[in-house]
């Protein structure tokens, strides 16, 4: 029975560093700090913009601090993901029914996880979203939320023109697996082509290297003695 589950042990190392570099989750970026102005309304006649720094590599959702109009309507609210030069092309485009706005919270506007590349080249990167509801009648938009220039990273557009003195109340939110946080496995494997642009590749080596190393120790330790 023990020398069956020493045999095994090494095959369940390996399945758990499997399964634990497999799992993923979502964190927060920087955010403003207040959220405690009302703009005015989103509709026909207004676009918002925000502008911010990407921290992490993998983008996968911006939360937006939206109140629903009164009436149940049947109009389309959209976030695009784009840099801040609008002639290039988005990075993703979201549409959700103004009816799924949350009433009492954060409404969230999920996309693929968008790999910027470079990832060297990723410092100061600055991208921006941008809301519309271009068949919301005036009068009858969305309430959106801000506050105060607490964001320093970033900027507010109304209409295509800046407003210095304002952030909207937004936060980003990257997708990260469990094992970035101890070894960047993610990064290890952006851009590289086949096993190599597969991250648990990278968990399974250093489990491999560790195991063949601590079996070296054993077998030194067993010869010493």
């Amino acid at each position: 029975m023990m020398y069956m589950v020493r045999n095994l042990w090494p095959w369940m190392g390996l399945l758990i560093t499997l399964f634990v570099s497999s799992l993923s989750t979502y964190v927060a970026g920087a955010a403003p700090r207040e959220r405690n102005q009302v703009f005015a309304r989103l509709d026909q006649s207004r676009v918002y913009g925000q502008t911010f720094m990407v921290e992490y590599d993998q983008l996968a959702a911006i939360r937006v601090l939206l109140f629903p109009p009164r009436e149940p309507l049947d109009d389309l609210v959209t976030l695009r993901l784009h840099y801040p030069d609008d002639n290039l092309p988005d990075l993703a485009y979201v549409t959700l029914p103004v009816q799924s706005i949350a009433s009492n919270g954060m409404t969230t506007f999920t996309f693929d996880p968008v790999r910027l590349q470079p990832v060297s080249d990723r410092s100061n990167l600055t991208l921006q979203f941008t809301i519309e509801a271009p068949t919301l009648a005036i009068g009858n938009g969305i309430t959106v939320i801000g506050g105060p220039d607490t964001y320093a990273a970033g900027q507010l557009f109304i209409n295509g023109k800046p407003d210095q003195g304002a952030d909207l109340a937004f936060q980003p939110l990257y997708r990260m697996r469990w094992f970035d946080r101890i070894l960047p496995i993610s990064r290890m494997a952006d851009g590289k082509p086949g096993m190599l642009g597969w991250p648990p590749f990278y968990a399974l080596l250093v489990y491999a290297y560790g195991y063949i190393l601590f079996r070296v120790i054993v077998r030194m330790w067993q010869t010493v003695r």
